[in-house]
């Protein structure tokens, strides 16, 4: 369920569906057809959190200690990345009654949670640091998985420019490597990797990619969802840099420059208010 991890972050809604046994969406899709796939998978999914559970529970017992113990970890990994405060809470409390414990020692482990993922986090990341994936943002990461694994954001990545949301040089030809093929059958992970069995890095990633999108249903608003939050990093960072050249251009008193960048400057403003209602 890692693929979920930035869409939870970003406040997005989250269900999740179970495939059958030897099916991926578009095997499915291709065998069943679009409305069977939408009765019988889409309209089935569970959100995240009761999906969650529901697997945890039927690999711990929530009648021990152990078992609450276990569940309770489990769920709180997830729970803590959810950004609004009063449904984190309205979880917590809900797992409390599920797990028959006090709701104030969950809030004391989600608290707990977030210190010990840091540590967790930043240790691998001094050993390995000359790794490029590791310089490869979730969301990029999300994006790459995405292409590699659904037909329709495979597609759409060729209709539209998407390269320069990439940072890291792995990434960007990893990207690269993904739509030079002519079909999408040819592009999967499982060709890929047959392509990078000597570029140890390139497949660590592309390994980690397609971790990434385990558990996405919506391919499509999965893809859209990336693209929005890279067009908002680009806006923020075009942001900081006309702050700094209009701060400049009146230190100068080049007024002409100074009226040009805060006019583009409030455009962005007003595309951004426009596009977010």
């Amino acid at each position: 369920l890692r693929g979920t991890d930035l869409l939870i972050s970003e406040g997005c809604t989250v269900n999740v569906a179970s495939m059958p046994k030897g099916h991926d969406p578009d095997s499915y899709v291709k065998t069943f057809g679009a409305e069977d796939f939408k009765n019988k998978v889409i309209e089935q999914a569970k959100p995240i959190f009761e999906y969650k559970f529901a697997l945890l529970k039927a690999e711990y017992d929530p009648n021990n200690p152990e078992g609450k113990a276990q569940i309770s970890e489990g769920m709180i990994s997830t729970i803590r990345r959810v950004p609004n405060e009063v449904l984190k809470a309205s979880l917590i409390s809900d797992l409390a009654d599920k797990l028959s414990v006090p709701e104030q020692a969950l809030m004391q482990e989600l608290k707990k949670s977030g210190s010990v993922r840091q540590v967790v986090v930043k240790k691998p990341e001094v050993k390995t640091v000359s790794r490029p994936s590791q310089k490869v943002s979730p969301a990029e990461k999300l994006l790459l998985g995405l292409t590699t694994s659904f037909e329709g954001a495979w597609q759409k990545a060729k209709d539209i420019e998407i390269k320069r949301y990439f940072m890291n040089e792995t990434a960007r030809n990893l990207y690269d490597r993904i739509l030079a093929h002519d079909t999408w059958e040819s592009a999967r992970p499982s060709r890929l990797m047959s392509e990078l069995i000597e570029d140890d890095v390139a497949s660590v990633l592309l390994r980690e990619c397609v971790r990434e999108v385990e558990g996405v249903t919506d391919a499509g608003k999965a893809f859209d969802d990336c693209l929005n939050h890279f067009n908002q990093r680009e806006q923020v960072g075009r942001q900081e840099t006309l702050r700094r050249q209009i701060i400049e251009s009146e230190r100068r008193g080049d007024f002409e420059t100074l009226k040009r960048l805060q006019q583009e400057y409030n455009d962005i403003l007003h595309r951004s208010k426009k596009a977010n209602g």
